[in-house]
């Protein structure tokens, strides 16, 4: 059974959308196998706060609608999560504060309508900070909500909970809200794609924070799935004008399939000047433009001219009211004492005045305006989502944390969307950020072009973000490191020849035997780190293949020569010596390179 689980908890949107409608798998097979991945994940993570009780129930429908041939839409019996922010009708939506706690609204949010609509099914609601108000996902009534790769890290915030939960492995996909960096940090954090759509792009109808207010351009609802693939079937359902949200045009929404990735002309950069990320952070934004550049695609390393003058704006605009609009909520749900904001020093900021709002409005609008104006040379941007990977619990609120590669995209409004592209020392993820104008939501959809459906490499859930690195690590890095690994033994063998060590140093054989093995299991070490097979499976395959060629190559060179040789009993120990050297080497190489791979392969899993 837990095979035939991890195939389903670890599927994409995609897959599970066609696998249901096929038949292959029920809609019953696959909540059931999300609540059990649930209920195993959840007491570590804590991301799903409730559980829809009538998930298996509406399953069941799913099911037998198919049966009479009904399908309601693409999302037909695929299940899904939502952000705990967003309304749902029968089910406690607290929103993160405790004067909503035993809240329970009467009808759904836009966003959780039309997924329900298209199919979908709910499974449960999942964590947010208070209003979501926070770069971590914590709050008073249902507490704290612990990253899957490193449960003494946080997931991001706002959206925490939804990328917890995706990336474990619980959720094929959940929406979430983005007002500074709340899909896209979350998404880099645990390693699965997100988008933050074009501001107007998605209704927040059922949401906290509302489409009102002077704040309300920078709040936009996305997606949050494994797969670039996954974002683009999801993306179409929820968005479009409501008849409720004001600020929703009936824009077109291009199709990313239709994108031809080696014509775009891509901006990129790893620094913006204001907050140097690591160096591991920046390899994966250099890997992935040139991923990116070798499907023909024409880059430009250039930060934006005036990019850097952004994240204040956007900061200014947030406390441009001492921060009245968070304290009208606050009220309005009947939370006590502040909340969880109690402490925070921007409670008691001053308000500005009307003219000094009505300056930082025309500032705001010009630098919207001069960027628009620079972006008409570019298609797309690529940058980091933050400057590092996901941070201990408590420290986004350090002097030193900042998220400024990604709300400064609030302030614009642009579409800007995160895939997982490379993995830190530490074997967290480490997600790029890509950029496009306003309403080319088709252009910012990562992987198009990139990856193929079930294409995967090493250093994430199976199944995670489609990974932009993909053709740079499968064309170009590793085919080298294994060709070099394979040509290095017959150096090594010329060399020792060349110098007459074979005769004058009495060591040497035995030392060229265990180098050349070691190096030979190396290189097919690296190729099986490119499947999807765990790490024991790796090792064993690598050890089994280094046996298999050592006794084949020791045994031809005995059936050649030691029958010849004067001295056949020497010669066959010499060949049993020379074999056991050889397993050793390929033993010790395939557990470096297929066993401990210096990264985390999966989240940590429930305890």
């Amino acid at each position: 059974m837990e095979g035939i689980d991890e195939q389903l908890y670890f599927s994409p949107v995609t897959d599970l959308a066609d696998a249901i409608r096929s038949r292959r798998v029920s809609s019953l097979e696959v909540v059931q196998v999300c609540l059990r991945r649930i209920a195993h994940v959840n007491p570590t993570l804590n991301a799903v706060v409730r559980v829809a009780g009538d998930a298996e129930d509406q399953a069941r429908r799913a099911d037998a609608e198919l049966a009479a041939g009904v399908i309601r839409g693409p999302l037909h019996g695929v299940p899904f999560t939502i952000k705990d922010s967003l309304e749902t009708a029968g089910i406690v939506t607290t929103a993160g504060t405790t004067g909503w706690a035993d809240r329970v609204p009467d009808r759904d949010a836009t966003v959780v309508a039309r997924l329900k609509t298209a199919g979908g099914i709910l499974l449960g609601k999942t964590n947010t900070p208070e209003f979501t108000w926070s770069d971590e996902t914590d709050n008073l009534v249902y507490g704290r909500t612990n990253n899957p790769y490193d449960p003494a890290r946080s997931p991001g915030g706002s959206s925490g909970g939804p990328a917890a939960i995706v990336a474990a492995g619980g959720s094929p996909f959940d929406i979430g809200s983005d007002t500074g960096n709340s899909i896209r940090a979350p998404s880099h954090s645990c390693g699965i794609a997100g988008i933050k759509p074009t501001s107007g792009r998605v209704p927040r109808t059922g949401h906290a924070p509302s489409f009102r207010g002077i704040l309300e351009s920078l709040t936009h609802l996305g997606p949050m799935a494994r797969r670039g693939d996954d974002l683009a079937l999801l993306l179409p359902i929820i968005a479009g004008p409501d008849g409720e949200d004001p600020h929703v045009p009936p824009a077109t929404l291009g199709e990313p399939a239709n994108v031809d990735v080696g014509a775009l002309r891509v901006a990129w950069f790893t620094d913006n000047g204001l907050h140097t990320p690591t160096v591991e952070t920046a390899d994966a934004v250099s890997a992935a433009a040139r991923a990116i550049a070798s499907t023909g695609a024409v880059l430009t390393q250039v930060v934006p001219p005036g990019l850097e003058h952004a994240p204040a704006l956007w900061q200014e605009l947030v406390d441009s009211d001492g921060k009245a609009w968070l304290k009208r909520l606050l009220a309005a749900a009947g939370t006590p004492d502040r909340g969880s904001f109690a402490t925070r020093p921007y409670f008691d900021l001053p308000a500005r005045r009307g003219d000094e709002l009505a300056d930082l409005v025309e500032r705001i609008d010009a630098l919207r305006s001069s960027l628009l104006r620079w972006f008409a040379d570019f298609d797309v941007i690529v940058c980091p989502v933050m400057p590092r990977p996901a941070v201990r619990h408590g420290e986004s609120y350090q002097p030193w944390f900042a998220d400024t590669y990604s709300e400064v995209h609030n302030l614009t409004g642009w579409p800007a969307a995160v895939v997982r592209a490379g993995t830190s020392p530490d074997g967290l993820p480490i997600g790029v950020q890509l950029v496009a104008p306003p309403w080319r939501e088709d252009a910012a959809v990562p992987g198009q072009g990139l990856h193929g459906p079930g294409d995967r490499v090493s250093g994430g859930p199976p199944g995670s973000a489609g990974h932009l690195v993909l053709v740079l690590r499968r064309r170009m890095t590793f085919p080298v490191v294994v060709d070099i690994l394979i040509g290095l033994p017959f150096l090594i063998d010329m060399a020792g020849n060349a110098l007459d060590l074979y005769d004058t140093v009495e060591w040497w054989d035995d030392a060229n035997h265990l180098i050349n093995w070691a190096i030979h299991t190396a290189a097919i070490g690296i190729l099986l780190r490119m499947t999807d097979l765990p790490p024991v499976a790796r090792a064993g395959l690598a050890v089994g293949w280094a046996a298999t060629t050592a006794i084949l190559w020791e045994l031809g060179e005995y059936v050649a020569f030691v029958p010849n040789s004067p001295e056949a009993a020497t010669a066959y120990r010499d060949t049993l010596g020379d074999l056991a050297l050889g397993l050793v080497g390929g033993s010790i190489a395939a557990a470096v390179t297929a066993w401990w791979p210096g990264r985390r392969e999966h989240p940590t899993e429930g305890g």
